[in-house]
Formats: structure tokens, C-alpha cells, sequence
């Protein structure tokens, strides 16, 4: 397993001293951070998302070689978009701005739903102080829509309805320095063949909207129709339903340095219909006994991890799925660690690890660290299945 990635330390096994494993997290574990920071995966501790807050009101960083509009949340009609005389609503700088244009947004809470058509910067004063949460839905699909190469920088989103929504985005949107915090049904809704590259993404706390939170709503990250996702450095921890969900023949979904956490009712990864999910240097961490930790299925669904500790419930690759692990991990799952089923499905790893994992709970049966049933293949090479 060694060397290992970058910031992860070596970890000698308990009973088998020659087996040392990478774990991600430095002695003490994942620490517990504060609104604005995430503990990434590699990472000595907490971190900040994004820059500092300024002294004052504005960003403290703002391109000179911009067209600049200035908004601040309260401010009266009339403004025309300079520091001075700044719009009080995002939505009048987004109809006043041009491609290439920045959007510079104050400390504060921005009530309304926000549409972005156009190529611009909208940019924040920081993660902690300026956040855009809708109070109520209106005609919008999120709180923050995307329908162009936006970048979003600097900011948090949340609010009554989903987050962030992009859709045929014509073009790569970024979301740089983001935290969705307790958005409803969905955090991010990436589809119809759109392209996002996140860096520093954070999607916390989902919420279901409905009466009964085990239906399908409340997913931190959600793919589908095509789209093209690329991660570095994401923390998707909490949500109700599913932490992170592919789906669709051509979706691409590619992360690194993810963390996924504490999601309570469904998958911690789901990769379903068909779309293609590739992760590296990812930890997945579900309560034991509620949820599949990862779910691969259906015909033509590929998962490729590479440096993926799982833990608290284990990986299920089914219906014809395609699953490859390489440096990976799992550890104290309840009922089965690894189960691969179904004529079609393949699974192949190297230098894997399987440990302690306990029977199901609720009736003391299965305790499985390996399970291939109903004609899967199974291919290992260099594997450790203990205790």
C-alpha cells in the first residue's frame, strides 16, 4: 500500500506487522471544523475555505483588470453598480454585467434567487459572511442557477430550495472556495451534458424537504444527463439521502481528495445507469447498519478508486456494473465489506484490504468480509480479508 499519498501517514496493522495501510487522516482522526473550514483528505487539520474575511465589507481581492458590480443586500433602488452606489440585488448586476464581468458581492445575507446567463465572476467577501439563501422558492430551479462559464468564488449558498442548479452550462462553470450549506433536496444539480470543475467545495447538511426523509430527495451532489464533474479537494458531509449520486450513460463524475460523511439514510457514493465515476485519495465514512457506504449499478456503470479508505458500511457493485479498486480499504463494515452480484458484474482489485467486519445487528447473521454471488466475477491480487 505504501508509499503512501501525500499527507496520509503509515499505519501498521495490529496482527500482521508486515501489512502497513495509508491513513488519511494524522493521529486523532478527522477533526470536527467550523462552518467556514473542511479537513481534507492528506490534510494536517482544518482548514479555512477560501481567504479570511476582510476588515471590511468588500472582497479583499478584487481583479483590476475587470469591469467591476458592486452589491450590497439592503441597499435602496437606484444604485448603478459602483462602490459607492452599489445594486442592492445580485440579480440587477447580473442583467447589467457583460462577459468577463465581476460581480463583487458585500458581507451579508442576499435573499433572493439568482440566474447567471452570462460568463462572469461572481465573487464574494468571503465563505463565512456572504451567503445567498432564498427565504422562499420562486421561479427559479436553485437559490444560485447557472447557465454559463460562471465562476463562483468566495461565497456559501443555501436556502428553501436546492443550492447551486447547472444545467447546459455552455461552457466549464467553477465553483471555487464554495460551502452549500443546508440547501433542500438536492446541494448541487449538475446535468444535461453541463461541465463543473469545483476546488475547496463544501455541501453540508441536505435536507430531504419531504415528510418522509428516506425517499429520494436530499442528495449533496447529483450528476446526471451527461454532465462532467470534476472534484479536488470536496467535503460532502451529512445529507440526508446521498452524498454523492452519478447517474446517466455519459455522465463523468472524476474527484480527488474527497471526503464524504455521515450521510444518513442512502448511499455515501451511488453510481447508477451507465455513468463513469473515477476516485482518488477518497474517504468514505457512513454510519454502520443504515446505508451502503458505495453502490455500483447496472450495465455499463464503472467505478475506478484508487487510494479509497471506506468504512461504517461497505461497497456493493451489481446489475453488470464494472468496479476497479487499487490501494484501498475497507474497514469495520456491518453484514458484508465487498459484495459483488449479478451475472455481468466485475470486480477486480490490487493490494486491497477487508477487515473487521461484523454481522448485520439485528439478527447476528452474515459477518462477510468478501461476498460474490449470483455468477459475479471477483479478480484479486494481493488481498488481506481479516478478522
Amino acid at each position: 500500500m505504501t508509499p503512501c499519498p501525500e499527507g496520509w501517514r503509515e499505519k501498521v496493522d495490529p496482527d500482521i506487522a508486515a501489512l502497513v495501510t495509508c491513513d488519511p487522516w494524522p493521529e486523532g482522526g478527522q477533526q470536527s471544523c467550523a462552518e467556514d473550514e473542511a479537513h481534507f483528505p492528506g490534510g494536517p487539520g482544518c482548514e479555512r475555505i477560501g481567504p479570511p474575511c476582510p476588515d471590511g465589507e468588500w472582497p479583499a481581492e478584487i481583479p483590476a483588470d475587470a469591469r467591476v458590480l458592486y452589491v450590497r443586500a439592503g441597499e435602496p433602488e437606484g444604485g448603478d453598480g459602483t462602490r459607492e452606489r452599489p445594486f442592492g440585488w445580485i440579480s440587477e448586476a447580473v442583467a447589467d454585467a457583460s462577459d468577463g464581468d465581476v460581480i463583487a458581492l458585500s458581507k451579508g445575507l442576499f435573499d433572493e434567487e439568482v440566474r447567471i446567463d452570462r460568463a462572469v465572476t461572481l465573487l464574494g467577501a468571503c465563505v463565512l459572511e456572504t451567503r445567498i439563501a432564498p427565504s422562499e422558492t420562486g421561479a427559479q430551479p436553485a437559490a444560485l442557477t447557472l447557465r454559463a462559464a460562471t465562476v463562483v468564488r468566495n461565497l456559501q449558498v443555501g436556502g428553501a430550495g436546492p443550492g447551486i442548479d447547472a444545467l447546459e452550462t455552455n461552457g466549464t462553470a467553477e465553483l471555487d472556495s464554495v460551502l452549500v450549506r443546508e440547501a433542500t433536496k438536492v446541494g448541487v444539480n449538475v446535468g444535461s451534458r453541463a461541465t463543473i470543475d469545483a476546488m475547496e467545495l463544501a455541501i453540508r447538511e441536505t435536507a430531504s424537504g419531504l415528510i418522509e426523509p428516506r425517499l429520494e430527495a436530499g442528495v449533496g451532489l447529483d450528476a446526471s444527463g451527461g454532465a462532467q464533474v470534476r472534484l479536488e479537494r470536496a467535503a460532502i458531509e451529512r445529507s440526508i439521502r446521498r452524498g454523492v449520486r452519478a447517474r446517466d450513460e455519459g455522465t463523468a463524475l472524476a474527484a480527488a481528495g474527497l471526503v464524504v460523511a455521515d450521510t444518513q439514510y442512502g448511499w455515501g457514493v451511488a453510481a447508477l445507469g451507465g455513468a463513469q465515476v473515477t476516485l482518488r485519495r477518497t474517504v468514505v465514512e457512513v454510519e454502520r447498519g443504515q446505508v451502503i457506504g458505495v453502490g455500483v449499478e447496472d450495465q455499463g456503470t464503472a467505478l475506478m478508486a484508487e487510494n479509497l479508505v471506506l468504512s461504517g458500511d461497505g461497497l456493493s457493485a451489481s446489475g453488470g456494473a464494472r468496479v476497479t479498486l487499487d490501494r484501498s480499504e475497507v474497514a469495520g463494515c456491518e453484514a458484508v465489506g465487498v459484495w459483488a452480484l449479478g451475472e455481468g458484474t466485475v470486480l477486480t482489485a490490487a493490494d486491497l484490504v477487508i477487515s473487521d467486519t461484523l454481522p448485520q445487528e439485528s439478527d447476528g447473521t452474515f459477518g462477510v468480509g468478501l461476498s460474490v454471488t449470483a455468477a459475479a466475477l471477483v479478480t484479486l491480487e494481493r488481498a488481506v480479508l481479516e478478522r
